[in-house]
């Protein structure tokens, strides 16, 4: 038993030194957060990187306040604000790779609110388990960003997912938002499915014009992109549109179906664990008590 237990150690060391932080960013402070997550107990999510590379930059547009990543440029960009804090770069970065992991893995095409959720946890996760109330407190960004993010989550799950639900819901295009639910996206592929079977009439195409424009809003693509895409379909012989639309939409109901699978079993995980700290979390973090969300 106790070699077995050397030999789990001596893997997840080995592993960890295997990772070449260079690849992944030119930035020095990037690199210093890469190296202290890479000894943590979330390296899993810097080694998926090895299989599915990307690049790690802080975000030159100042005015975006989230963490955005682009799977197609193989791109994760952190707010620049983050740069006064090692803390915030690290939390942003692990962010930033759960939401890439998620994305890339089940070749989602949208950026839902469940993807939110779970990256929000998954944040939290990882500030609660590296760092001491001490050093999140009097953190100049945390305070500031964080913090009452963190009330809400030792109050309750409830009211942490609250939370991230109403500023997903906020019209901050910059970042993408409001975003859409599982929900929304599954209804919107049952009703192309459904348009599908009479795909000469003007419900198909009507849908297609609203996704495209959808997308132009969420900064996506520009409006000349999408007009293309849009006109791209209307010139393709029906038949083909048919064959290709259809496949390629079972395809997406697919992706977003095993996401959904793996989404209810992390949630119920991360719900699960901010009950099980409720109690001690409280202690850590008396200004929490009077918190009025």
């Amino acid at each position: 038993m106790k070699t077995k237990k050397i030999l789990i150690i001596a893997g997840f060391f080995l592993s960890s030194c295997s990772i070449n932080i260079k690849k992944y960013s030119d930035d020095f402070l990037i690199r210093q957060a890469l190296e202290h997550i890479k000894f943590s107990g979330h390296n899993y999510l810097l080694n998926y990187l090895s299989k599915y590379p990307a690049t790690i930059a802080f975000n030159p547009d100042a005015s975006v306040g989230c963490v955005k990543v682009n799977t197609s440029k193989r791109q994760i960009l952190i707010p620049i604000k983050s740069m006064d804090s090692k803390i915030a770069i690290e939390t942003q970065i692990i962010k930033g790779l759960y939401i890439y992991k998620i994305l890339v893995k089940y070749d989602l095409e949208d950026f839902s609110y469940e993807i939110e959720q779970l990256a929000s946890y998954i944040e939290t996760d990882y500030l609660l388990l590296n760092y001491q109330p001490d050093e999140i407190l009097n953190d100049p960004i945390l305070k500031t960003t964080f913090i009452s993010g963190l009330c809400r989550y030792i109050l309750s799950y409830q009211t942490f997912e609250k939370y991230i639900l109403d500023k997903t819901a906020e019209n901050n295009h910059s970042c993408g938002y409001p975003l859409q639910t599982l929900e929304y996206i599954k209804n919107y592929y049952a009703n192309i499915k459904k348009s599908l079977s009479d795909v000469d009439s003007d419900s198909f195409y009507k849908l297609m014009y609203e996704y495209e424009m959808e997308q132009v809003k969420k900064g996506k693509k520009t409006r000349q992109e999408a007009e293309r895409s849009y006109y791209y379909l209307l010139s393709e012989p029906i038949l083909e549109l048919y064959r290709t639309q259809r496949k390629d939409l079972y395809y997406k109901i697919s992706s977003v179906l095993k996401f959904e699978k793996f989404y209810k079993s992390e949630l119920k995980k991360f719900r699960e664990k901010s009950e099980q700290r409720k109690l001690l979390l409280t202690k850590l973090f008396p200004l929490c008590t009077d918190f009025k969300p």
